[in-house]
């Protein structure tokens, strides 16, 4: 039986060295989160040379000539979508809810993206060899940007110092901020609850807004 790894981001490291690395369960918290988890898979991806098919149940019955690896990536599976993915003889990532994580997931690969403040450290301070605090703690609270924060900051990396200023003056990103310090804190259940549902307000008047 497989086990949970809190270091999600090496799990996903050997699973693409893998030449059969079969089925992958994520279990779905967030859309924010999952691109975040994404963007790492389609990392990965490129750095090992797979082929990535996406959202296709159409499985190619025929075999590759040039041997190519294909993992398929699938963004929302219901448990009929499971079932039928696990009768191939294929490669592939799955997110799905928690319900169907559960059922599925006990003889096979699976993390939990409860971790992902640790796996996005230790994406960007291992994987990228990036150590500025305040990209790493604005990607935390925001993990749908990662991939154009650390882009940016590639290019340019005075991008820090002249950008996360404004930002912080973003009220969103002060309550996230606050619900992160909070989650680091013990017996504060309520006051998260009362910041989540603040931080739900404030995107709600965003919208409207714009």
């Amino acid at each position: 039986m497989a086990t949970v790894i809190k270091n999600n981001i090496n799990l996903l490291k050997d699973y693409f060295q893998k030449d059969q690395p079969g089925i992958l369960f994520i279990n779905r918290i967030s859309e924010e989160i999952n691109i975040f988890y994404s963007f790492v898979i389609e990392y990965f991806i490129k750095k090992n040379k797979i082929n990535l098919i996406k959202d296709n149940f159409s499985f190619n019955i025929y075999k590759d000539l040039f041997n190519t690896k294909e993992i398929y990536l699938f963004s929302d599976c219901k448990a009929k979508d499971i079932e039928l993915i696990l009768s191939k003889d294929i490669n592939a990532i799955l997110f799905t809810d928690y319900k169907n994580y559960k059922k599925f997931s006990s003889n096979t690969n699976y993390f939990s993206s409860y971790y992902y403040m640790n796996d996005i450290k230790f994406f960007i301070q291992e994987e990228l060899n990036v150590n500025e605090q305040e990209l790493i703690s604005y990607c935390i609270l925001n993990p749908y940007l990662i991939f154009s924060e650390i882009s940016k900051y590639l290019v340019n990396q005075n991008y820090t110092k002249e950008i996360f200023d404004k930002k912080k003056l973003n009220p969103i990103y002060d309550v996230r901020k606050k619900i992160f310090d909070l989650k680091n804190s013990k017996n504060k259940v309520q006051e998260i609850y009362l910041e989540l549902k603040n931080e739900a307000q404030l995107k709600k008047i965003n919208f409207l807004t714009y």
